[in-house]
C-alpha cells in the first residue's frame, strides 16, 4: 500500500514535452493476474506516476519497459489512460480523465491499448458513450510505443471504491431528469449469452419476476441512449450486481 497515492481535489493536470505513450502489455506475475504494464514517460525516460492506474487496494497499471526508438508523432494530445474493453471499467476508469479533455476539444485523446491489437477501433457502445457525454475530441488508440510533441496527463477523477471528484461527477451526469413511472419496475437480467457470471437461477428468476409485474431487460442489447431512458424513467430498478448499474452515474 506504500505505492498508493492520496487522491486530490481539485484535480491536477501535468504536461510533458517529447513524452512517450507505451501500450498495454501483460504484467508477468501470476499473483497479480489483473495487472498490466503501460504508461506515459517523459523526455528523460521517467514514468509519469499520474499516468498509471491505481485502485483503492493498490497499483494495477505498472510502468512498462520504455522502448528506445518509438515512432514519432508531432501532435499534442491528452492521455486518457488505458482503454478498458469491459463496460463497467470503461465508464469508471477509461473515462476518468476526460473531465479535462472535454474542455479542450481541439486536443486529440490518446488511450493506451493492448500492444499489437489487430482490431484497433472503439466499440459502438464506447462511441455512443462519448457522444452522450459531449466529448468531441479526436480519438487515437495507441498499440505501439509513440512519442508525442506534448502529452497532457490529467489526474484520474475516479478511483475504484474510495474516490470520486466533484469535477468527474459533474462530467458524467449529463442525461436530463425524466418523470418517473412509480409502477414501472425494471429487472436488469444477466441471463443473456453475454454474461458468464450470472446466477445459475437467472432464467428462472426472470420468469418469476415477470409474473409479478417486473419488466425484464437485457440492457446490452440496447443503444446507450435507450438504456439511459429506461433507467431514468423507471420507478424501481433492480438486478444482480454488475456493470449495468454503472450507467446510473450518467443520470442528472
Amino acid at each position: 500500500m506504500k505505492e498508493l497515492p492520496a487522491p486530490s481535489d481539485p484535480l491536477a493536470v501535468e504536461a510533458y514535452p517529447d513524452a512517450t505513450v507505451m501500450p498495454v502489455t501483460p504484467y508477468p506475475q501470476p499473483r497479480r493476474a489483473q495487472a498490466f504494464r503501460y504508461g506515459v514517460f517523459d523526455s528523460r525516460g521517467r514514468v509519469v506516476r499520474q499516468s498509471l492506474l491505481f485502485r483503492s487496494y493498490g497499483k494495477i497499471g505498472f510502468a512498462a519497459e520504455l522502448e528506445p526508438s518509438p515512432r514519432s508523432d508531432p501532435g499534442s494530445v491528452v492521455f486518457a489512460g488505458r482503454l478498458a474493453p469491459h463496460f463497467g471499467h470503461f465508464i469508471l476508469e477509461s473515462l476518468s480523465r476526460l473531465w479535462y479533455a472535454k474542455d479542450q476539444p481541439e486536443l486529440p485523446i490518446v488511450w493506451a491499448c493492448a500492444a499489437a491489437n489487430p482490431d484497433l477501433e472503439l466499440k459502438r457502445w464506447q462511441r455512443e458513450l462519448l457522444e452522450v457525454l459531449g466529448v468531441r475530441n479526436e480519438v487515437r488508440l495507441v498499440a505501439r510505443p509513440t512519442r508525442f510533441a506534448r502529452v497532457t496527463v490529467p489526474q484520474a477523477g475516479y478511483r475504484i471504491k474510495d474516490f470520486l471528484s466533484d469535477r468527474q461527477a459533474a462530467f458524467l451526469r449529463v442525461y436530463p431528469r425524466r418523470p418517473r413511472d412509480p409502477d414501472r419496475k425494471l429487472w436488469l437480467t444477466r441471463a443473456g449469452a453475454a454474461f458468464a457470471h450470472g446466477s445459475i437461477h437467472a432464467r428462472r428468476l426472470d420468469r418469476e419476476l415477470a409474473a409479478r409485474g417486473w419488466t425484464i431487460v437485457e440492457l446490452e442489447r440496447l443503444r446507450i441512449r435507450e438504456q439511459l431512458e429506461l433507467l431514468a424513467t423507471a420507478g424501481r430498478v433492480a438486478g444482480e450486481e454488475g456493470s449495468a448499474f454503472h450507467l446510473l452515474a450518467l443520470l442528472s
